[in-house]
């Protein structure tokens, strides 16, 4: 990478709900195309990061985050996403009365100037890539769709965003096990396009078709580890407990 600037970089990045501080000092830089996984148990902090630095209202977050070298910390949402940073949230709100044809075309269409035909092409196309059928784009946005499909529909939004980096959180949690595959080739599909990734989860699954550049393990708030790939086969056999045995 020589001395390139890194697509995203958290500094001492805390957040508080209300006033209690649930992430402590959060720090991470990562480069062009690369893979970094965020693990940990659950309730360790992992979603209230991510919602943080989405720029969700109910998080107060303290510390910068830095995209392609530029402080977004205090943009809203929309703005951030136009400076190229997507996020995939395992619960995406609901969009009243808006079909996801209607959105995900709009997405298309202000994310990579397309006209309406390449859109709608490119939409179609990205349904099949997660594995939602045709008939989903009639359907009300986040309406009447099951865990699961709200994580592939929240995928297909991002493919079409083409970002610069993509946060992922728990894409991977109420799907079924046929998705596995199909989730870590939206993930491949968005690094080999130069995106850079932030996954976050708590499953194994995605491991045995992806290899990260870096995981960064979090426990209670605290980024207690940040390891190779390596580590990955060590916490399937022994948990969390080889974090706190000094793994490193």
């Amino acid at each position: 990478m020589g001395d390139r600037m890194p697509e995203l970089r958290l500094e001492n990045v805390s957040v508080y709900l209300k006033n209690r501080k649930i992430v402590k000092s959060f720090n991470l830089e990562i480069n062009d195309g690369e893979l970094h996984v965020l693990m940990g148990p659950n309730g360790s902090g992992k979603t209230t990061l991510i919602k943080a630095i989405a720029g969700h209202r109910d998080y107060r977050l303290e510390g910068k985050v830095f995209l392609d070298n530029e402080d977004i910390t205090g943009l809203k949402v929309h703005e951030k996403a136009l400076k190229g940073l997507a996020i995939a949230l395992q619960e995406p709100p609901s969009l009243e009365g808006l079909r996801v044809g209607e959105v995900l075309i709009k997405i298309a269409k202000k994310f990579r100037k397309l006209n309406d035909l390449e859109a709608s092409k490119m939409v179609s196309d990205v349904l099949n890539i997660v594995g939602l059928d045709q008939k989903t784009l009639s359907k009300y946005y986040m309406t009447e769709f099951s865990g699961g499909e709200k994580r592939k529909l929240e995928l297909a939004k991002i493919l079409l965003m083409n970002p610069k980096v993509a946060i992922l959180d728990e894409p991977d949690s109420g799907v079924d096990i046929d998705s596995i595959p199909r989730i870590a080739t939206v993930v491949s599909k968005l690094t080999s396009s130069g995106s850079s990734v932030l996954l976050v989860t708590h499953q194994f699954g995605l491991f045995d078709y992806l290899r990260p550049t870096k995981v960064h393990i979090m426990i209670s708030g605290e980024k207690v580890l940040e390891s190779s790939h390596d580590i990955i086969e060590r916490l399937k056999k022994e948990g969390y407990r080889v974090v706190k045995n000094g793994s490193e």
